[in-house]
Formats: structure tokens, C-alpha cells, sequence
């Protein structure tokens, strides 16, 4: 993955941003947490992440969104009467130094909660020994809903942050129905990521509209992870005109195809609704080159979900990284806070006990509403914002979305006796379509 360029804010936005100490309080206003005006030591708070192979971006992004909570909760006086310090090591996307980095930071460090991985691939490796050590582990990025359900790799200290694949390819396939497309036309990577949501957004898709008429077969939706000539597919969509396309494409995959539709035909994603993930840093990777009128699915898009907190946190992470704060670095913070607060509660720094106090209770968040954490398979409510994109008008440097939907996580989960089949491995493959 190339490295993602960065933008600061415009010099109207800088000379208004709100001092330290002021995003400080607005933070801390918006997430109250007792403050504790004393502190008796220092703890540490672990993180497995990329800073230095292919998801090296992503991997900056949940270390500065990390930082950010830290440097508001260390203000208020630290948590449990300890001030927290994040322990970061590099694992460089690979599944065997993630799972070392876990034994590390959980015997050496003596971590009280862990900031998982980026990948599924690395968190499927680390998982298990996090659940060895009894540490509360927060996943932000990495999204394989086998993580929570799968016999082999279920891991009860495991708590999902982010919107899981399920949850994500749901909250598409019910966004296209509510459209009433005439026709859909399927691509996708040929990988866990990329079936696992594909085979979501179908099912839901064909829950709200069963007549849903998808043009290519379930046998030629997937396309070898390693394309990088999109031509065929583009001349495909061209020749067939289907009333909507999708693909989860992300990252420097999604930024090839568009640069080659762009290419093949300038009016491309005006002639094509076309949906997929996305969020600021594809956004600010193409800037006033992104296509205007796609419709992009994000998890935390803060420039959607705008309010108090997340103006703050926006700004207080500029200072920290000097970029936008993608849907990643608000993942991060809101996961810091859940175990704070959940620390809190508990009165202990104690995994099991701190555990207790994350299962079935509510928390609120940067992006303005309260996530659940569910007991069952420790799956958060967290919403999937989908929005088309449209001019900013120099409020920044990339489009912004219009009229942006979020789906609720309570609406999108993976139905509780649908979890219980899949954790008692009813399903072959461990597969939510392949379920009786």
C-alpha cells in the first residue's frame, strides 16, 4: 500500500480551532469520566498494529486516535488512580509477530487492555493469546465476524468495536433496497473480507427485496485480490447498465479501478451508481479527483457525524498526526473510552472484572450515539454511515457526503440465534449463508 498524503486543515479552520486545554474539556464534557486528581503509578495500554508494512496508514491512524484518548484521560487525573501510557509495537501486518506482540505486551508490560491488530488474517493469530492472558481486547479495524463467532478462534475477552463484516455488507444490501434497484452487478476481492460482506449485502438486499435480479452469478462476483487491470469489468458495466454496481473495493484497489473508469469514461460514476467502502483516507487520497455521486459506506466518517466531541477530537488529533482523523483513529478513541469507562465502573483495573463491566452495557461515543456491546458474542451496536459524495465547497480538500444514513448496528447484527448456530458450529465454514 503506498503511503497516503496528508492535509492539514485550511488556515480559516486553523485559526479557529480550539486551544489544548479547551478540546480537552469538550472531550471530557462528552464522555465523563470521574477524574481521579491523584495518581499512584503508571499502567500500560497495549497496541498490536501496522506502522511499517502495507497498512502502515491505518496502523498511524489507531495510534494517534489512541493517543488522543490518553492524553484527555491522563488529563482528568488517569483511570483508576493510575495514569495510562500506550505501549505501540509494530507488527508489520504479520500475523506472527501480532500474536508476539500480544505475549509481550500482556507478560512484560503488563498491559490492562489491548488495541487489536489491522488485519483479521493478524487479530485471528493475536486473539488467542489475549484470551490466555484475560485482557480485554478492542478490535477497530480488523472485522472477520468469525473472530466473534467461530468456535475455533472465539475469544471471550474479545469486544468489536468496529461494525463487523456482516454488519457492514447488511447495512449496503438494506441502503441499496430502500433504492429499489432495477439490476445489480457484483464484483468483489477474492478474499474472507471480500465474500463475507458480498454474501451479506445479498442476503439483506434480498431480504427487503426479493426480486432483486443480479445480473452475474454468485460464481463470478469474486475477482482474484492481486487485479489490477479493471478494464473487463468496466467495459462489463458499460455494455449492461445495471441499475447499481457493487464492490467492496478499498484502499489502493478501489483508487486503481476508479482512476481506470475515470480513464475509460470521465462521466463514469455519474452514468453508474456505483456503492463500496469508503472514507477520508481514500477521500483525501484522490481529493477533487474523487468521484462526485458515489455512494461510499464508512464507519466512523467524522465529517458526517459531526458534534461537540468529534469537532474536538478532530482537532486534537490534527495537532497529534496534522491529517484528518479517519474512521480508524475514531475507532480507537471510542474504544480507549469503552474501557475506561468500563474501568471505572468496575473500580479495578482487573481484566475479568473490568470484562463485566464491558458485556451488555452501553457506552457513548464520538460519533454522537451509544453503542451496546452484546453479551453473547461481544459485537458493539456501531453503525455503518453510507452518504454519496458531493463537493465540499473548500470545506476540504475531498468531497463530503450528502444526505448521509446511518444504519444502526441493532439493525444490521447478526441475528443472536444465527450467532448461537455459528459458535456451536452448526455452519459449515463458519459461513452465515451456510447455515440450516
Amino acid at each position: 500500500m503506498p503511503s497516503w498524503p496528508s492535509s492539514r486543515w485550511t488556515s480559516s479552520r486553523l485559526a479557529v480551532r480550539l486551544t489544548t486545554l479547551a478540546v480537552l474539556a469538550v472531550l471530557a464534557s462528552c464522555s465523563p469520566i470521574p477524574s481521579q486528581p491523584t495518581t499512584v503509578g503508571t499502567r500500560q495500554l497495549g497496541v498490536s498494529t501496522d506502522l511499517s508494512g502495507p497498512d502502515a496508514a491505518y496502523g498511524q491512524a489507531v495510534s494517534h486516535g489512541v493517543e488522543v484518548a490518553l492524553d484527555q484521560l491522563n488529563a482528568r487525573g488517569g483511570v483508576d488512580h493510575y495514569r495510562i501510557e500506550a505501549a505501540i509495537e509494530d507488527d508489520g501486518d504479520s500475523p506472527q509477530r501480532a500474536a508476539a506482540n500480544f505475549r509481550d505486551l500482556i507478560h512484560n508490560h503488563r498491559a490492562v487492555g489491548l488495541i487489536a491488530p489491522i488485519t483479521s488474517a493478524a487479530c485471528a493469530a493475536a486473539s488467542p493469546v489475549a484470551g490466555q492472558g484475560r485482557t480485554p481486547t478492542f478490535a477497530v479495524s480488523c472485522n472477520d465476524y468469525q473472530l466473534e463467532t467461530s468456535p475455533r478462534l472465539r475469544n471471550p475477552y474479545w469486544i468489536g468495536i468496529v461494525p463487523n463484516t456482516y454488519m457492514e455488507g447488511c447495512a449496503m444490501g438494506l441502503e441499496a433496497a430502500s433504492q429499489d434497484p432495477e439490476s445489480v452487478y457484483v464484483f468483489s476481492p477474492d478474499y474472507a473480507f471480500g465474500r463475507e460482506e458480498t454474501s451479506a449485502f445479498a442476503q439483506c438486499l434480498r431480504s427487503r427485496d426479493p426480486h432483486a435480479r443480479f445480473l452475474d452469478p454468485t460464481t463470478a462476483w469474486y475477482v482474484p485480490l492481486d487485479t489490477s487491470d479493471w478494464g473487463p469489468i468496466i467495459d462489463q458495466i458499460q455494455q449492461e447498465h445495471p441499475g447499481l454496481v457493487y464492490t467492496n473495493l478499498f484502499g489502493p484497489s478501489q483508487l486503481g479501478f476508479i482512476q481506470q473508469a475515470q480513464a475509460a469514461d470521465p462521466t463514469f460514476f455519474q452514468d453508474h451508481r456505483v456503492m463500496t467502502l469508503g472514507g477520508v483516507q481514500e477521500l483525501d487520497a484522490e481529493k477533487d479527483q474523487y468521484p462526485i455521486g458515489m455512494e461510499l459506506a464508512a464507519r466512523a466518517p467524522y465529517f458526517a457525524l459531526r458534534n461537540p466531541a468529534m469537532d474536538a477530537f478532530a482537532a486534537a488529533y490534527d495537532r497529534s498526526a496534522g491529517t484528518y482523523p479517519s474512521d480508524w483513529a475514531v475507532l480507537a478513541y471510542d474504544a480507549v473510552m469503552v474501557w475506561a469507562h468500563a474501568a471505572a465502573a468496575a473500580g479495578t483495573l482487573d481484566g475479568p472484572r473490568v470484562l463485566d463491566q464491558i458485556l451488555g452495557h452501553s457506552f457513548p461515543t464520538l460519533e454522537g450515539y451509544s453503542i451496546t456491546v452484546r453479551a453473547l458474542d461481544g459485537q458493539a451496536t456501531s453503525g455503518v454511515t453510507i452518504g454519496t459524495t458531493t463537493p465540499s465547497l473548500g470545506r476540504y480538500p475531498f468531497p463530503i457526503f450528502s444526505d448521509p444514513t446511518t444504519w444502526r448496528g441493532s439493525s444490521i447484527m447478526i441475528p443472536t440465534a444465527l450467532v448461537q448456530e455459528l459458535q456451536a458450529g452448526r455452519c459449515p465454514g463458519g459461513s452465515v449463508t451456510a447455515c440450516p
